[in-house]
């Protein structure tokens, strides 16, 4: 076990030092970082400025060298819009992303598992056709077109929710909905399949035949041993959302990174988008690693095979 979990960390800290460096080496291949920062009306004067406060001047390693040592003190910089350092205002924005995030995968849940498997025990039934026609209907409506859409209903024909800022518990429903609705799709799917394959197995007809309740069979039987792929999908979706909730947060206001990294593009804060792409992709190992771990609790031969 405690082997696994060690060749699962350092995998993970080789992951982030590439994406580190993939980050770094990004901001170069666009040409010359001093000119794509500087407004386009700036002098050579002033770009030499920002060239010499930036440490551009210095030769590549160095630059390179600098920027991990910087890294690994928690300094991602200094943004150049705001004026203040990037891990500030990541600090800020990223726990806005994370509740909407958190309450999107509740929804998700929520909505998902009890539907995938209905439709997994209820098979070829018009249940499990229309639980298949919605799934792949939430998987296919752009994520702008349903948030306009919400916002038409709630909040400007019905004006029973707020449409746009962060505030009470009523201004994280409309954004949770929108950004849960891809997920729902491809988690009922997935548990519907997975369910569909346990069901089939011996230990799960051995269960009945023992007289356990129905419930206790789909449960601690079928769920459980279905729990892996569904685990799999629930944690890459997690961290895909924190990455991917860019258009969300911009349709809603949502004051989260998302927002914060659609402001740095139009404003040329390249330091607040490496900061954020590095934060991001960080927490994305982060989730990955902790659900391989989780496999070792929920199926044992893991622990054997590793």
């Amino acid at each position: 076990m405690a082997g696994f979990v060690g060749r699962r960390l350092l995998q993970g800290l080789i992951t982030i030092l590439g994406v580190a460096v993939f980050v770094f080496m990004l901001l170069h291949l666009s040409g010359d970082p001093a000119l794509v920062m500087s407004s386009p009306d700036a002098t050579p004067e002033q770009i030499q400025q920002v060239r010499q406060s930036m440490g551009l001047d210095q030769p590549l390693y160095i630059q390179l060298a600098i920027y991990l040592k910087n890294i690994l003190a928690g300094d991602l910089r200094q943004s150049l819009r705001f004026n203040r350092p990037v891990v500030d205002l990541i600090a800020e924005r990223l726990p806005h992303t994370i509740t909407l995030t958190v309450a999107a995968m509740v929804i998700a849940v929520a909505i998902a598992i009890p539907a995938g498997i209905i439709a997994a025990i209820k098979r070829n039934s018009f249940f499990d056709r229309l639980m298949i026609a919605g799934a792949m209907a939430g998987q296919a409506i752009p994520i702008f077109w349903l948030g306009l859409i919400l916002i038409l209903i709630f909040g400007v024909k019905l004006k029973v929710l707020p449409v746009y800022g962060q505030g009470g518990l009523s201004h994280l429903v409309l954004p949770a909905i929108t950004l849960a609705t891809i997920v729902i799709g491809r988690l009922t799917r997935m548990v519907r399949s997975s369910m569909l394959e346990v069901l089939n197995q011996d230990f799960v007809r051995t269960a009945r035949a023992k007289g356990l309740s129905e419930t206790r069979v789909l449960v601690l039987h079928g769920l459980r041993n279905a729990a892996l792929p569904i685990i799999t999908l629930l944690g890459l979706q997690l961290a895909q959302l924190l990455g991917g909730a860019v258009v969300t947060e911009s349709i809603f206001a949502w004051p989260g990174v998302g927002s914060l990294v659609v402001e740095a593009v139009f404003n040329r804060d390249f330091p607040v988008v490496q900061g954020v792409t590095l934060v991001i992709s960080a927490i994305f190992v982060i989730v990955n690693m902790l659900v391989d771990i989780s496999y070792v609790a929920l199926d044992p031969r893991v622990r054997l095979e590793t």
